[in-house]
Formats: structure tokens, sequence, C-alpha cells
């Protein structure tokens, strides 16, 4: 049943290592919505910007008009800081548009706060 197709569609895929990415590439222009949480939360201290290898592959995979949506702490690289987060895609070439940033709840730890950010593909 369902898991069955679940288990065929599968694939490696880790975010730092590029070279797994060509096991996605059929997707690549085809998805409506890419999501991405946590991430910083688990890796952040070893690798403070793998919001930007996110940034990059979620712009690879989404069909224009499609959506990215990022959950994370702000405590590593530069995440959820507008500012720089609109020059990386910028410098990129990501044909991105922030469409929000939020921190959704008031949460303060060791982790730092928490926001959401969505970015919208571009029409071509």
């Amino acid at each position: 049943p369902m898991i069955n197709g679940l288990k065929q569609r599968a694939r490696v895929l880790d975010i730092q290592k590029r070279d797994t990415w060509t096991n996605v590439e059929k997707l690549y222009g085809k998805c409506a919505v890419v999501t991405c949480t946590v991430l910083l939360i688990c890796c952040g201290y070893r690798e403070p910007l793998m919001w930007q290898d996110a940034l990059e592959l979620a712009s690879k995979l989404l069909a224009p008009g499609g959506l990215f949506l990022q959950y994370d702490t702000e405590k590593y690289g530069g995440f959820a800081d507008v500012k720089k987060m609109k020059k990386f895609v910028a410098i990129k070439s990501l044909g991105l548009k922030l469409k929000v940033r939020s921190e959704p709840v008031q949460y303060y730890d060791d982790d730092g706060r928490m926001f959401i950010v969505v970015w919208q593909k571009e029409e071509n």
C-alpha cells in the first residue's frame, strides 16, 4: 500500500554532500512545497551556514510560485536575519522572494529563538 510507494520513492540526500543532490534532480523545478525544519538545532554548532545549502537546494526543487518553509534557530550563521538571508539569495541568484519571517512562539533557551521563514520561487 502507501508505505511501499514511499519506500520506492525514497532517496538518499545529504544537504552538505552536493553529489547526493543528483538523487533528487528529477524533481528539480517540480515541487510546490519544500520544508526544512530544525536543521540548525541538530547541526548548526558544527556547520552554522547549512541554511544556505538548504536555500540553494530548495531553489532548484521549487516550481515557479512554489514555497520553501524553514523553521529553525537564529543562533547560528545568520539564519532569520533578513538582511543576511536576502543578500545570500541575491548573490547566488536563487530566484526566491521572502514572504514571511515570523517568531511564532516566545521561546528562549540554549538553542536560541525559533523562527519560521518562508520563501517563494519567482515566476519565470
